[in-house]
């Protein structure tokens, strides 16, 4: 029998984290997309630091265009249009008396909610 097992391990620090523990960080810079796995207290760390430059900056509401011909393509982007991972709206709707799932995908709704307090 062949028993496979997947872990999340936070890209950062190496640690293996636990079911529900760590998520996937998505951000874009200088036109690259890029992904990282983190625990609970490195996705913190990096959305501290990127806060400043979120509050100057300004929502880009348009693809470039080699995204925008990739979308065409595969008729859908393949990552998520939230910009908050799950753990962190998890919380945030626990903190504030919304009911969510501990694990797996959060709701479009109850992520909706979040980014309409968080803009």
């Amino acid at each position: 029998m062949k028993k496979v097992i997947e872990q999340l391990v936070d890209d950062l620090n190496g640690d293996v984290l636990t079911d529900g523990e760590g998520e996937t960080v998505s951000f874009a810079i200088d036109g690259k997309s890029y992904e990282i796995d983190l625990g609970g207290s490195n996705a913190a760390a990096l959305r501290e630091a990127l806060q400043p430059y979120i509050a100057a900056g300004r929502r880009s509401s348009a693809l470039s265009s080699p995204a925008r011909q990739a979308v065409s393509r595969i008729g859908k982007s393949s990552t998520s249009h939230w910009t908050a991972g799950y753990a962190v709206v998890r919380e945030w709707a626990e903190a504030n008396g919304i009911e969510v799932s501990p694990r797996g995908r959060v709701a479009d709704s109850v992520m909706k909610a979040y980014e309409d307090a968080h803009n």
